[in-house]
């Protein structure tokens, strides 16, 4: 097994409710820890329109990982549509904002960041071959979720949902995708 990373099945991720009640996330990797996190990254199925929580003192990004998409309407009136897949979109989680299905239901991947932690952002990278994914983003990477296709890490496999999370995160990871994989890397920019 690779020392330089380990892996959290899919299996192994909380699925919780919403702050706000209106359905239910599976939490991917909250960090340092689960009760009192800097950063944690998720998966939601939102299946209906309604008000996203609000969260003090929180950045959010948010991208479409399956699904038609979907438009946030915030408390200021703007609106912003959100119908390309794995294009991340920031905005901040203490503000009033409401969520409108495109066609039918969605996943989303959302990281929140408690300001003042440290920067994090969410990057997307498709691996085809053997892929050293520091060469790949810039910055540490913190962890990286499979959200489309297979991959492995040495000679385990790797599906949908799966993390990996680097021993420290200036180490390398090689990951193999023999097809064609997306993977979602939440990544400290240095």
């Amino acid at each position: 097994m690779n020392s330089s990373a380990h892996v959290i099945s899919q299996s192994a991720h909380r699925r919780m409710p919403w702050l706000n009640g209106g359905g239910s996330t599976i939490e991917i990797i909250a960090w340092p820890a689960r009760d009192r996190w800097d950063w944690r990254l998720s998966v939601a199925d939102v299946d209906h329109a309604g008000p996203f929580s609000t969260f003090e003192n929180i950045d959010r990004t948010i991208a479409l990982l399956t699904g038609n998409g979907f438009a946030l309407t915030f408390g200021s009136g703007t609106t912003q549509s959100i119908t390309d897949t794995y294009s991340p979109y920031s905005f901040p989680g203490d503000e009033d904002c409401s969520c409108r299905l495109v066609d039918g239901p969605v996943q989303d991947i959302n990281l929140m960041v408690r300001r003042g932690t440290g920067a994090q952002r969410l990057v997307f990278v498709e691996i085809s071959d053997s892929v050293e994914l520091t060469g790949m983003v810039t910055g540490d990477i913190q962890v990286a979720v499979v959200v489309a296709g297979r991959a492995s890490l040495d000679d385990q496999p790797l599906e949908r949902l799966d993390a990996i999370k680097p021993t420290r995160p200036d180490q390398g990871i090689t990951v193999l995708s023999p097809e064609s994989a997306i993977l979602a890397v939440v990544v400290e920019p240095t």
